[in-house]
């Protein structure tokens, strides 16, 4: 509260405020941990399903209860096991004692132990949790853990049997954290999925194969969006936005980002004139207007899309499917790529919604949405360069720059994204050039700093930063789908 005080008008507000900060304060510091934890154990329905609605309550009081968990009453976990199994769940390695303490209260989270239950407790983290427990050779909840894994045995078992090419890439996931789950408790029912998943493995394959094809640059906008809608295949979809892909003579796919535009070429004789302008021997006038009709016609085809209410909800439904998979390699948790997807999705929504608006108030809309996908790829880039570069040494992640993911020099980053994928990208983002880092648009730094020309901040730009964000999912999507 007391941060309040210098946004206030008049002296008279913050005399009044500064006072009530130091009341309320006085007010907490005198209330002991026995007098909360009473409190919650006596009126968690209330703190929980209160009708007066406190952002984060929830969570504050959940982080109480794991501080002082062992003061918490059976009756309070009994109301949390019914009514949010999932939040303990979510903390399980924080509440595991208190389950082996009330193992009955592990079994009730699994009343019929099948399938459709576990995954709306999110299978990856159901999961987990069983080889944990399994590691606790008398642990008590291995009853529970028994009872449940015999049925989703039969329920996973007939899942792969109605596997088709149309969804044979959610059947694949779920089947490998199962019987990874299976091998960490040492089950013998992990061999009965050794058949399922060759034939999965061949699903996918031929999934692929057949439905794999090339979109030339030449295509206009409003043709591309019409294949678009055409495709079936979700992952198809999705990938078509940035990326195209053949199937070699091996019958390997080589999927390519539209960004890689070939820079080499005889020099046409404009490029031999604009020596003095902001151009080298890589970054010719021929290249960077390849790279501009490229921008223009992605960044008009994801316009199209996200105006279309219909398509701009089968993105974004697509995009979290995505996020899903790339949180489950990257082992970073699904919910926070979640929260970030739907904090995009209300950027989008408001500035789409600009032109309703005078001049200054689209600026300011486009400029929040422009934002926010520069700090996502930001992010997404900087979990990739943990993910690839981590291996090899240690990374300090907090000080990793996104000039530093997008350098060409870096031998790990130019392996996983191809040189010409990640300079293309650094033009647009930062900047690039061949003996200085001084040609490009640098749309993360102008935003950041306030450099860039207002006028430009329109949702044109966002549309823009919304394919070079997609072209970074999808970059990291095309890898994991086939790594082994």
């Amino acid at each position: 509260m007391a941060l309040l005080v210098p946004m206030l008008a008049t002296d008279e507000f913050k005399k009044i405020i500064k006072d009530l900060s130091i009341e309320a304060s006085t007010v907490v510091q005198k209330i002991n941990n026995g007098e909360v934890i009473k409190f919650i154990n006596t009126n968690i329905n209330e703190i929980f399903e209160s009708e007066v609605e406190v952002i984060g309550i929830e969570e504050v009081t959940l982080n109480y209860i794991e501080k002082y968990k062992n003061g918490i009453s059976e009756e309070a976990y009994k109301w949390l096991v019914f009514h949010y199994d999932y939040l303990l769940l979510d903390r399980f390695e924080s509440f595991e004692t208190i389950f082996e303490k009330y193992p009955y209260l592990f079994g009730q989270i699994f009343k019929t132990g099948h399938y459709e239950e576990v995954r709306s407790l999110r299978e990856e983290t159901v999961f987990d949790i069983f080889s944990r427990v399994y590691r606790k050779e008398k642990s008590p909840l291995r009853k529970t853990v028994d009872r449940v894994v015999p049925i989703l045995v039969e329920d996973i078992l007939q899942l792969c049997s109605k596997a088709t090419k149309d969804n044979v890439f959610f059947v694949e996931r779920t089947v490998k954290r199962f019987v990874k789950c299976l091998n960490d408790i040492k089950s013998p029912y992990v061999n009965q999925f050794n058949e399922p998943l060759k034939i999965i493995e061949s699903l996918l394959d031929e999934s692929v194969k057949e439905n794999g094809h090339h979109t030339k640059l030449k295509i206009p906008t409003d043709e591309i969006v019409d294949l678009w809608k055409k495709q079936k295949e979700w992952e198809k979809r999705f990938i078509s936005l940035s990326h195209d892909w053949l199937v070699q003579d091996d019958g390997k796919i080589m999927f390519k980002s539209r960004l890689e535009v070939d820079a080499n070429g005889k020099k046409r004789f404009f490029d031999e004139i604009c020596s003095n302008s902001n151009c080298d021997d890589y970054y010719t006038r021929s290249l960077q207007d390849k790279l501009s009709i490229v921008s223009a016609i992605e960044t008009g085809t994801i316009l199209s899309i996200m105006q279309d209410a219909n398509m701009y909800s089968e993105l974004m439904g697509m995009l979290m499917s995505v996020m899903e998979l790339i949180s489950d390699r990257f082992n970073c948790g699904i919910e926070n790529f979640e929260k970030d997807i739907k904090i995009l999705d209300k950027h989008l929504q408001m500035s789409m919604q600009a032109n309703d608006y005078d001049a200054d108030t689209q600026i300011a809309l486009c400029y929040g949405a422009s934002m926010f996908i520069c700090a996502l790829i930001d992010k997404f880039m900087k979990s990739l360069y943990l993910y690839v570069v981590g291996v090899e040494k240690y990374i300090s992640i907090d000080k990793v720059t996104l000039g530093q993911t997008l350098n060409p020099n870096d031998t790990f980053m130019r392996a996983y994204l191809g040189e010409k994928h990640i300079r293309h990208l650094a033009y647009f983002l930062s900047k690039d050039g061949e003996r200085e880092r001084i040609i490009g648009y640098n749309y993360r730094n102008s935003l950041a700093h306030w450099t860039i020309n207002p006028d430009s901040v329109s949702i044109s730009l966002v549309g823009q930063l919304m394919w070079l964000f997609i072209d970074v999912v999808n970059t990291i999507f095309t890898k994991l789908l086939f790594e082994k």
